[in-house]
């Protein structure tokens, strides 16, 4: 028998939701139906969504609304924070129009109309600014939550390509 072509993408196909409540309270069944799951999400769509991850919906509005003040201070005091520093760990901005990601198609495009914040332990930045005063702490206990969110995601994708967990 030949091999046969990958399954292509169907271009109308919905992003399936993948409750994961059942693998985060360590029940085997539900562990193997999200790993099923996520497998033929994986093959079929390329995509997924997750519910039931267990980040605290309080820790996810903090941090839209600390994210939200960031955002809303003035142009100048924002622009006092650089793309990259020397700070591990420290934040970095961009600001409106610095990045262009259709720049990646190699052909000349205008700057993008979004601005962004960027933090992580392996990322080199600057000192985190003192308003919003909550911004560093908040941004701190989110990046824990899906650091643990992406723990329990690692185990699920190496049980559905057949490794250990």
């Amino acid at each position: 028998m030949r091999n046969q072509p990958p399954n292509r993408v169907n271009q109308q196909a919905a992003v399936p939701v993948i409750d994961l409540q059942g693998l985060r309270a360590g029940d085997c069944d539900a562990t193997k139906t999200v790993v099923e799951q996520v497998s033929q999400a994986c093959q079929n769509t390329g995509f997924f969504q997750v519910s039931g991850h267990g980040i605290d919906n309080r820790l996810i509005e903090r941090m839209f609304a600390v994210s939200g003040e960031f955002f809303d201070l003035p142009r100048a005091t924002k622009n006092h924070i650089e793309q990259a520093g020397s700070v591990p760990g420290g934040l970095m901005y961009c600001p409106l129009m610095t990045e262009t990601l259709a720049g990646s198609l190699g052909e000349a495009a205008p700057g993008d109309l979004k601005e962004n914040l960027d933090f992580g332990p392996g990322f080199y930045g600057v000192d985190w600014p003192n308003e919003p005063t909550k911004l560093r702490s908040t941004w701190h206990q989110y990046y824990d939550a899906l650091s643990t969110l992406a723990g329990e995601l690692r185990r699920v994708f190496a049980l559905a390509i057949g490794l250990t967990e």
